[in-house]
């Protein structure tokens, strides 16, 4: 098979800044980063739950700019960032900082969720709030066996 199929269709056995036939790149050692699995997530879901994060990041902390000035909003940020990052549930994120029962973790996401659409209902428009409270929707919709899943413990070693 030539190189450029092998771009084209991958390889997960191949090196990816390997040149020459396939016989020779088939001899690298596989790629050591694999991806990680959440067999209770999806694309869908976990895609969503991104964009709301960054609706929050963006309107919380412009909202915060205008009602208390750059301070108030370079602490929002960092607090609408931090708090998701370093609580986690194990078997849910790659990196786990501090380990976080799956309600807890379910809380912190609805909390992201209330404060986009609250930061783009009051920086931006009604309007804004209101799409952005159905993309959240849709979110929980696509997330539904992800939270039950973190709702009844979170443990992938049991399968429950």
């Amino acid at each position: 098979m030539p190189v450029i199929d092998v771009f084209i269709f991958g390889d997960d056995n191949l090196h990816p800044t390997a040149t020459g036939s396939r016989s020779e790149m088939s001899e690298m050692p596989p790629k050591t980063n694999r991806r990680f699995d959440n067999p209770y997530d999806t694309i869908a879901s976990a895609g969503l739950r991104f964009l709301m994060e960054v609706v929050a990041w963006v309107a919380m902390p412009w909202w915060a700019w205008e009602v208390s000035g750059p301070i108030s909003a370079i602490l929002t940020l960092i607090i609408l960032m931090a708090i998701p990052g370093v609580f986690s549930t194990v078997g849910d994120k790659r990196k786990v900082v501090v380990p976080t029962p799956g309600a807890v973790r379910v809380l912190i996401e609805l909390g992201l969720f209330i404060a986009a659409i609250v930061g783009a209902w009051s920086a931006w428009s009604p309007y804004s709030g209101i799409g952005v409270a159905v993309i959240a929707v849709l979110g929980l919709i696509a997330g539904r066996r992800r939270v039950a899943w973190l709702l009844k413990g979170a443990s992938l070693e049991t399968g429950t």
